[in-house]
C-alpha cells in the first residue's frame, strides 16, 4: 500500500520529470547558474501545486501514528 494517493504520486513524478530535466539541461551546474537557468521559475507552478495537494490532505502527528491524519491506527482485536 502506498503511502502517496494516485494524484500525489502523480504530481511528484512530474516534479521530477523537471528536476531530471533541468539536471540534463545543465550538467555541472552551480546553485546560481540553476536559478540564472529559469529552470525554479518553470519548476515552481507545479512546486506549488503539489504543496496544496499535500496540505489538503493533512499533516500525521508526531507523537503517534495515524492511517490518515487525525484518524489513529485501529488493530483488530485479537492481534
Amino acid at each position: 500500500m502506498s503511502v502517496l494517493s494516485k494524484d500525489e504520486r502523480a504530481i511528484v513524478l512530474e516534479i521530477a520529470d523537471f528536476l531530471e530535466a533541468a539536471c540534463a539541461a545543465t550538467p555541472d551546474f552551480t546553485r546560481a547558474e540553476f536559478i540564472e537557468s529559469g529552470w525554479p521559475q518553470q519548476i515552481a507552478p507545479k512546486a506549488r501545486d503539489a504543496r496544496t495537494l499535500f496540505l489538503r490532505r493533512g499533516l500525521f502527528s508526531e507523537e503517534f501514528d495515524e492511517s490518515e491524519p487525525g484518524q489513529p491506527i485501529v488493530v483488530p482485536a485479537g492481534r
